[in-house]
């Protein structure tokens, strides 16, 4: 399939980058997730290592 309004094929696709790419080369959407994990746990000094991904489904 060709697409028109996307970089990638989306159908059937899982697509790793949710967001921006920052510095540390996390996206934003993965420094959310560190960030609310540390906040809820009560504990920054926690090692988190996430990756975000979209799944485009057909029905959900």
């Amino acid at each position: 399939l060709k697409s028109e309004c996307f970089a990638h094929t989306m159908a059937f696709n899982v697509l790793p980058q949710i967001d921006v790419f920052l510095p540390n080369g996390y996206t934003k959407e993965e420094m959310k997730m560190i960030n609310e994990t540390r906040k809820i746990l009560e504990d920054d000094s926690i090692g988190i290592t996430a990756t975000t991904v979209r799944v485009p489904v057909l029905r959900g």
